[in-house]
């Protein structure tokens, strides 16, 4: 996860390995929000998403990026 520290110095973190049941967008985006919540983040304050070219991932119909774009669309 990259993040920004407030002398704006840009900091990336490993925040660790996940175990799916299936890696359709679905569940991977519960996933997200699940880990994001663990980590006491708020979603509301993420500005940007970046993944792979994968359909499941990027996909413009039902991507991960789209399901959390529709909930919460200053996350793009």
């Amino acid at each position: 996860m990259r993040h920004v520290d407030s002398y704006f110095e840009v900091h990336e973190d490993f925040i660790g390995l996940y175990v799916v049941g299936s890696i359709d967008s679905k569940t991977l985006t519960t996933v997200i929000k699940d880990t994001i919540q663990r980590l006491r983040l708020s979603l509301s304050n993420c500005r940007g998403q970046c993944y792979d070219g994968a359909s499941n991932m990027s996909g413009s119909k039902k991507g991960v990026a789209t399901n959390i774009s529709a909930e919460k669309p200053s996350v793009c």
